[in-house]
C-alpha cells in the first residue's frame, strides 16, 4: 500500500478488506487441500518415497498462528521427528509401531468427508485467551496521556469521563494517603 495524501473513500477501503477476504478464503481453502493431500501422499505411498521436505516448505510460507497449527496437525498424523529449534520435520520414527498409528491416524481422517485441517484444528487445539491486564494499560495510557499532554487535569477529567465518579477518585485518595495518617 502507499501513503496517500488525500483520505481514501470508505468504498475504497472496503475493496481492499473485500481483497483481504478473498486471499484469507484461498489461504484457508488451499491448506485444507494441501492437508488431505499431504496425508494421502504419506498414506499411499512407500516412506522411501516420501518428502517431508514438502511440509518443511509448506510450514516456511505460512502465518505463525497457521504456523503453529500445520505443525501440531502434521506431528499428530506424520511418522517424522520434529525439532523444535529448526522448526522443520526429519527423519522417520523407527518404531513401526509408532508408523502405524501415525498410519491409522491418517487412514480416518482420509476417510472422513466432513474432516478437514481447519476441522481437525476446532477439534484439536485450544488456543489461550492471554488475560488483559486492564489497570497496566490504563496506567500506561494515563502516564502517556500526561507526557503528551501535560495537563495533569485533563487527563483526570478524561479518566472521570471513563465512569469514574469523583466519589469514588476521592475515596481511592483517602485510602491511599489513610496509612499516612495512621504513622502521624
Amino acid at each position: 500500500m502507499t501513503i496517500q495524501t488525500v483520505a481514501p473513500t470508505v468504498k475504497a477501503l472496503y475493496s481492499v478488506i473485500n481483497k483481504l477476504a478473498k486471499v484469507e478464503n484461498v489461504t484457508r481453502t488451499t491448506l485444507a487441500a494441501l492437508a488431505k493431500d499431504i496425508c494421502a501422499l504419506h498414506l499411499h505411498d512407500s516412506p522411501s518415497k516420501h518428502d517431508v521436505g514438502v511440509v518443511n516448505r509448506l510450514l516456511q510460507v505460512l502465518t505463525k498462528a497457521n504456523q503453529k497449527c500445520a505443525i501440531k496437525f502434521f506431528t499428530t498424523m506424520l511418522p517424522y521427528r520434529f525439532d523444535d529449534e529448526s522448526m522443520t520435520f526429519g527423519k522417520l520414527k523407527l518404531k513401526e509401531s509408532v508408523q502405524t498409528t501415525h498410519y491409522l491416524r491418517m487412514a480416518e481422517f482420509l476417510h472422513d468427508p466432513e474432516a478437514d485441517f481447519w476441522s481437525w484444528v476446532e477439534e484439536n487445539i485450544q488456543f489461550e485467551q492471554k488475560p488483559v491486564n486492564y489497570l497496566g494499560n490504563v496506567s500506561k495510557a494515563v502516564a502517556k496521556a500526561i507526557e503528551k499532554e501535560g495537563d495533569k487535569a485533563a487527563v483526570i477529567r478524561a479518566v472521570l469521563e471513563g465512569g469514574l465518579t469523583v466519589d469514588e477518585l476521592l475515596a481511592v485518595m483517602d485510602s491511599l494517603t489513610e496509612p499516612e495518617r495512621k504513622a502521624a
